[in-house]
């Protein structure tokens, strides 16, 4: 009979002190090896983990901290009294009609325009559509609402639609790829609402301007509270952010840069960015980042978008149909970047993709209307045709 043996626990682990010595070494030392080639190889991805891993010991979320209250439900607003839903949303009613703008930029999100336009179209009053003759990354584009105006023939008597002539960059410290000539058209697009104020013959307090891009879509029942109830002059919106279709949220509700200005042409800004109140209201609406139908749309945005530096070193590898279309279906991050988290317990959580909320509730009414056509913006419908 074998000798007795004492039974080992955690097999694989039992480590002998110059065993455990030799670890100590290695790892650091091959830790340090790894990041010291990737920083050779790969240099803009190293920078870019090394700083998004980090970010919550130099960055804090910039949010408004104000809100008016949690948006009412659509059918409140079908079943009760002006005054009564001004009144809930700590408001009163406002004493003489306003209109409201929806001032756009547009690039090629053919199918979100239409979207966004249906959803609105019964309580906005006038659309403005910008469109640039280049890209954010300073790359000629067709001006592709132009050449498709047709499919937006029903809502074409509530459309100002412009170009922009977006090449010259000169005066700017910054290269075109780090936001100039979005900066360039956000400023134009200030001057045509500032021209068109001024021929209406508005009054101050008479017209609202609605700060968003085009896959930002407010509820028809958050803009009707603003236009029904006299809230504060400027106020952003808070929306329910998903990435790729009506499937993935991604992180927590943070999109609040779309605003809405009392428009005064001496003051007033087409911003999107940054910080303009600390007021505003709680999910009203969402927000629809990369939801294309395509996966050649996803290289074409990827590309041409003020972000386009995230590419990095090596684009190619980052572009390949193959890759977008499985990050697209597992809701992986396009870019295979860290998520932009700033708190350690929010990167730890959303450090593999992004939430999945199979809901389709909050869809905008054009997609639930035609989910045949739209099926690429509902849950299961991930797959894109590559061409």
């Amino acid at each position: 009979m074998s000798p007795t043996r004492k039974p080992r626990i955690g097999r694989g682990l039992n480590l002998s002190r110059s065993r455990l010595r030799r670890w100590l070494i290695l790892v650091p030392g091959g830790t340090l090896l790894f990041l010291l080639l990737l920083a050779f190889l790969h240099p803009y991805a190293f920078r870019t983990t090394l700083s998004y891993a980090t970010r919550p010991l130099w960055d804090t979320l910039i949010y408004p901290s104000a809100p008016i209250i949690n948006l009412a439900s659509a059918e409140l607003f079908s079943s009760q009294s002006p005054d009564y839903i001004c009144r809930i949303h700590h408001s009163t009613p406002r004493t003489k009609p306003v209109q409201l703008w929806d001032a756009i930029i547009f690039s090629h999100e053919l199918d979100m325009l239409e979207i966004h336009l249906a959803e609105l179209y019964d309580v906005v009053d006038q659309y403005i559509i910008l469109e640039s003759t280049v890209t954010y990354s300073g790359q000629p584009k067709s001006l592709h609402y132009k050449e498709n105006a047709q499919r937006y023939a029903r809502f074409s008597d509530k459309i100002h639609y412009a170009t922009f002539e977006g090449s010259d960059t000169a005066g700017f410290s910054f290269r075109p790829g780090d936001f100039a000539i979005e900066t360039q058209q956000r400023g134009y697009m200030t001057d045509i609402i500032n021209d068109l104020y001024r021929t209406s013959g508005a009054k101050p307090e008479e017209v609202l301007v609605l700060v968003a891009d085009v896959d930002e879509i407010p509820y028809d029942h958050t803009l009707r509270l603003v236009k029904s109830c006299s809230l504060p002059p400027v106020l952003h919106l808070q929306l329910i952010p998903y990435v790729y279709s009506f499937e993935w949220i991604s992180g927590d509700l943070d999109s609040w840069h779309i605003q809405i200005h009392t428009w005064n042409p001496k003051s007033s800004y087409y911003k999107h960015s940054s910080k303009s109140t600390e007021d505003y209201i709680t999910s009203a609406g969402v927000h629809c980042s990369f939801c294309f139908a395509r996966i050649s749309e996803f290289q074409w945005k990827m590309k041409a978008y003020s972000h386009n530096d995230r590419l990095g070193d090596h684009p190619k590898a980052l572009l390949r149909p193959e890759r977008l279309q499985k990050a697209v279906c597992e809701g992986d991050n396009i870019f295979g970047m860290l998520p932009e988290a700033y708190t350690w317990w929010d990167l730890v959580t959303r450090w593999k993709g992004h939430q999945a909320r199979r809901q389709t509730a909050v869809t905008p009414r054009l997609v639930k209307a035609q989910p045949e056509r739209f099926a690429y913006l509902l849950p299961g419908g991930c797959e894109r045709p590559i061409e």
